[in-house]
């Protein structure tokens, strides 16, 4: 039984890290080629390259300031994780770790550019990367599940 849970945090793991591989690899590949244009999905969905200085809906907010609110979400993510861990809660564990390593790869960006690098665009939404939509996922798959939880009490 022991050897089942113990798999099925790897395989959660794993597979977060995947994603965040995915991740930096499509953020290198678009700062080598920033001019790559292409339309997918009937032409809504969009490819391209476009430095985001700021932070989400390119709210302004001084560079510093994002670096330090970066780790202190980090070092507050990591906390509730490990707790998580312990509890061997896995629904938590996955979107924790989503929201987590989409944080992580942003800042990684930050710390490296000086920017977050965004290549998925849609018409009415500003550009966004996967690191982006991991964070959105893990939040609102996290509220479903507390609103669920306060509904059942």
């Amino acid at each position: 039984m022991k050897t089942k849970k113990i798999f099925l945090i790897i395989i959660i793991n794993l597979f977060c890290l995947g994603l965040l591989y995915l991740d930096l690899r499509l953020k290198d590949f678009f700062i080598q080629h920033p001019d790559f244009y292409r339309g997918v999905f009937f032409d809504i969905l969009f490819f391209k390259f476009k430095s985001n200085p700021y932070i989400a809906l390119g709210i302004k907010i001084n560079y510093g300031a994002i670096i330090f609110f970066n780790f202190l979400i980090l070092i507050g993510l990591i906390y509730f994780l490990i707790k998580k861990y312990f509890k061997l809660e896995y629904f938590y564990i996955l979107n924790l770790s989503l929201i987590l390593i989409g944080a992580l790869s942003n800042l990684i960006d930050r710390l490296n550019h000086h920017y977050v690098v965004d290549y998925i665009s849609i018409p009415w939404w500003p550009v966004f990367n996967l690191a982006d939509v991991m964070i959105v996922a893990g939040a609102i798959l996290i509220l479903i599940q507390e609103l669920k939880i306060k509904k059942q009490k």
